[in-house]
């Protein structure tokens, strides 16, 4: 969440150098950061979503064995499974807001590239 949230700032920084001034020189370059800083800031909104809380819920389990015929030994392996059940899903969704957050990164090294660029065009040839 920190990565994203700092890959979120540096968009933002990024999108503000990007429109604050008017490329003469080479405006593809102008566009590409700015391009480049919105994905970047797309990718950063998208790791940082309100994720589905799954997981081990007391009802749930109150709800599944207050009245159960099952031994101690078949909860105990039942609760063990759903344990195991919840840590892969946050596993999984940990991995794939990484994949978001790496993306981002690609995206605003593009995005700092094209406007340091941008903005040595406009001081070079001015």
């Amino acid at each position: 969440m920190n990565k994203a949230s700092f890959l979120a700032v540096s968009a933002g920084v990024i999108i503000a150098a990007s429109t604050v001034h008017l490329w003469t020189k080479w405006p593809l370059f102008g566009v590409t950061a700015l391009t480049f800083s919105c994905m970047a800031l797309t990718a950063a909104a998208i790791a940082v979503r309100p994720g589905k809380r799954i997981g081990i819920q007391a009802r749930r389990l109150v709800d599944r064995y207050a009245d159960s015929t099952s031994s101690a030994a078949q909860v105990e392996a039942q609760i063990i499974l759903d344990k195991a059940n919840a840590i892969t899903f946050r596993e999984d969704d940990l991995r794939a807001r990484a994949l978001w957050v790496s993306r981002g990164f690609a995206a605003l090294s593009i995005a700092s590239v094209a406007l340091t660029v941008a903005f040595t065009a406009e001081v070079l040839r001015s």
